[in-house]
């Protein structure tokens, strides 16, 4: 889905990602000094090492570029890349018995799984993802939740696609203006709260909003509301 605005958790958290190439620098420093003692950082900018680097700079580089735009494809890239680094240090450790390239390995794989999996929580939030498969017009809708929303020009109402404690999607029968404010129904209860727009569908029709909780007051009606619907099997 095309954003709209950029989260700071989502700045920081594909900003992380840059992480990945003096790591994999300092990757290359540790397999050159096994491999040959004592060898001075300047000895990778030059020839085949040199060459690695571009090239994981420029795979890491899109990365980047994919998480910026709360795209998942950028964490199966990184993983890619993670893994194909691990499994030569692994095959080459097996080979030369470098036992620091041994503890470096298994510090990359920790480090690539810890940040992997928070990148995935990231972008499963339901502001970033209409829950639209690519052959589908519209997506399945959340039964009996009702959604009414503020806009610039007036108070409309929409269908929700996904919802949980941090935001929610939802669709209207014609584009609307940006939302600022959103009523969610259910049963007996009501949720009222601020939100900002995060992404949109191509055709305008969803928006991804995300709930602007202005108080622990406010928090705490949020994670209500959605414990209830969470209890009457409408929110995973």
């Amino acid at each position: 889905m095309p954003l709209v605005r950029t989260t700071r958790a989502l700045f920081i958290q594909s900003s992380l990602a840059l992480l990945a190439i003096p790591l994999f620098i300092l990757n290359q420093w540790v397999v050159k000094k096994g491999a040959g003692g004592a060898f001075a950082f300047a000895g990778l900018f030059h020839g085949k090492p040199f060459g690695l680097i571009l090239a994981e700079s420029a795979w890491v580089l899109l990365v980047f570029a994919l998480l910026r735009r709360a795209r998942k494809s950028g964490c199966v890239l990184l993983a890619l890349l993670a893994a194909a680094v691990i499994v030569a240090d692994a095959s080459l450790f097996l080979r030369t018995r470098n036992y620091a390239l041994a503890f470096y390995m298994l510090f990359l794989l920790i480090l690539s799984v810890i940040y992997l999996l928070s990148t995935f929580r990231l972008l499963g939030e339901a502001y970033f993802n209409a829950g639209l498969r690519w052959f589908e017009g519209l997506p399945l809708f959340i039964p009996e939740i009702r959604a009414e929303f503020d806009t610039v020009s007036g108070r409309g109402k929409g269908r929700m696609s996904r919802f949980d404690e941090t935001g929610c999607y939802v669709f209207s029968e014609k584009p609307m203006p940006d939302v600022f404010g959103i009523r969610v129904k259910l049963d007996e209860k009501e949720l009222v709260s601020r939100v900002e727009l995060i992404s949109r569908t191509n055709d305008g029709l969803g928006q991804g909003l995300r709930f602007l909780a202005q108080s622990p007051d406010a928090e705490k009606d949020i994670r209500e509301f959605v414990d209830w619907a969470r209890s009457r099997g409408y929110v995973d």
